[in-house]
């Protein structure tokens, strides 16, 4: 999100992205009603910004029909908003100040990737629970505990996790990269070659015309309405393929994601969704979610010519660089924070300004400095 700013002395709290439009009025804001909102075409977006309708239309084509989305993130009929655990940790406060904001800030800024799945987990871990279960009373090879004697213990973690911890829970990234891989064997083809079970419909296949390539594009939304056989405001009856995308497997294509998850999180390669590493042990304890320090600050535009800087790395965990929260209250106080540094100053001698870097800490530490008064 680009800002926080609240009002006291009055009712109205609201959530402003950093172009100034609205993301989020709390009050009267319940799941039911950002659904309903969703269907209007208003619900709060991607980065806080409010969704418009598709441009798609209702598709008609065969090969369309397998495939109707908003855009890259969001699906626009979404029951799953990223900006949720905002609207939470708003409203459950009767007392809001600057400390509280920047604790919502901490809170949603220690995402866990890109597509910021942590919003989908009560959603998808009951039905993954349910299946592992399922599986288990009927002796399914793949629940097998001689083969996949890590897959009881993920399920455990993932039964116990309150969905929104993130920073050292193996939970969120057991979760994470099965909700990365679930996606990719029901959408994609598989995650890996000669997977077991895949859905009836790949979207990265060009061959289906229009909506064809677009792997990668059907994220949780239009996985939990397929899941969950939504019907209501819009029903999947008609903006979605009508026959099974689940191909007769879905409790198995659950658990095969899970599995896969498992085999990513125990080895050293790449995990799904962010660029780190698995952790190299079948420890499950020891695989505590860590993002990715994917901010260079040394990559910036050369500020002059034959002068290396030494600002270091952060984690931007899909977070703005730039950060304030206000009290405009009867006191106005707040408080700001802009990596990596107050100033981009460097001498004629190559000498850099002392403040050149001197805010990438707070960034890492989610700290601020006081704002002067105006």
């Amino acid at each position: 999100m680009g800002r926080l700013v609240a009002w006291h002395g009055v009712t109205k709290w609201r959530l402003v992205a950093a172009g100034g439009a609205v993301a989020l009025a709390v009050t009267g804001v319940v799941p039911g009603a950002l659904g309903a909102a969703a269907a209007a075409g208003t619900a709060p977006g991607a980065q806080g910004f409010t969704i418009t309708r598709s441009s798609y239309g209702v598709p008609t084509k065969p090969s369309q029909q397998a495939f109707y989305q908003q855009n890259s993130g969001d699906e626009y009929w979404g029951t799953i908003f990223r900006s949720q655990l905002i609207s939470q940790l708003v409203g459950a406060s009767t007392s809001i100040n600057v400390r509280y904001l920047e604790g919502i800030e901490h809170a949603i800024g220690t995402i866990d990737n890109g597509d910021n799945t942590r919003p989908a987990a009560r959603y998808f871990i009951p039905y993954l629970v349910g299946a592992y279960r399922a599986l288990v009373k009927a002796h399914d090879p793949i629940v097998s505990p001689a083969t996949y004697p890590d897959l009881r213990p993920a399920i455990s973690a993932l039964a116990r996790w309150n969905g929104v911890t993130t920073l050292g829970s193996p939970a969120m990234s057991i979760f994470m990269n099965f909700l990365e891989a679930y996606e990719r064997n029901v959408f994609e083809g598989g995650l890996n070659p000669g997977e077991q079970y895949t859905g009836r419909i790949n979207f990265s296949d060009t061959s289906l015309g229009t909506f064809g390539g677009l792997g990668g594009m059907g994220t949780y939304n239009l996985l939990y309405h397929i899941l969950h056989q939504t019907q209501g405001l819009v029903p999947c009856s008609t903006l979605c393929y009508q026959g099974d995308y689940f191909a007769g497997h879905r409790d198995q294509l659950l658990v095969e994601s899970l599995n896969d998850a498992i085999a990513i999180l125990s080895g050293t390669g790449r995990q799904l969704g962010q660029d780190v590493p698995g952790f190299g042990t079948t420890d499950i304890a020891k695989w505590g979610f860590q993002p990715a320090q994917d901010q260079n600050w040394d990559s910036l535009d050369p500020l002059a010519v034959g002068v290396t800087t030494q600002c270091g790395t952060s984690a931007t965990q899909n977070r703005s660089t730039f950060m304030m929260a206000v009290d405009v209250g009867p006191t106005l106080t707040g408080q700001d924070e802009l990596p990596p540094g107050q100033s981009g100053f460097i001498s004629a001698a190559g000498t850099p300004s002392p403040h050149l870097c001197d805010q990438v800490g707070l960034f890492n530490d989610f700290r601020y400095k006081n704002m002067p008064p105006a």
